[in-house]
């Protein structure tokens, strides 16, 4: 009898502690993926007509700064894992496109600008369901 006590006193502690270590991994990885709010931000009041290459290019650069600090949370959970490797995936794929934009721009190519348009514009939607999925697993006990 004195065992089951003492197993469900393990059981119940680990339980807590599981669950703790969840949520601390929730919480640093909502953190450093709420960072891209204020990239966003300061990009998103750019005058299309007005910016230039350097400014997709310095955008770029925030989004890979952002993914290498992605990387520096640490994660145990294997799903917040895949969430991380999805958003990095994302993020890489703005980033690439910022990259594209900027070139297409210098050397004033219209196909590549259109391309670079289209690209953009299927990259819209993909932000939204991973913070969403995220942000479900997190809430989940």
């Amino acid at each position: 009898m004195k065992q089951v006590k003492y197993l469900m006193l393990a059981v119940f502690v680990m339980g807590m502690f599981g669950c703790q270590g969840k949520v601390k991994q929730c919480n640093d990885l909502i953190a450093v993926i709420n960072q891209n709010q204020e990239i966003k931000t300061k990009y998103g009041s750019l005058d299309a007509t007005k910016a230039g290459p350097k400014d997709f290019i310095a955008m770029a650069d925030d989004m890979d700064k952002l993914k290498g600090k992605i990387d520096g949370v640490k994660l145990k959970d294997d799903k917040l894992k895949g969430f991380a490797k999805e958003y990095q995936d994302m993020l890489g794929e703005v980033s690439k496109t910022m990259r594209e934009l900027a070139k297409a721009m210098e050397s004033k190519d219209q196909a590549a600008l259109e391309k670079v348009l289209k690209d953009m514009t299927a990259l819209q939607g993909k932000e939204g369901p991973i913070v969403g999925k995220i942000n479900e697993y997190c809430q989940s006990k």
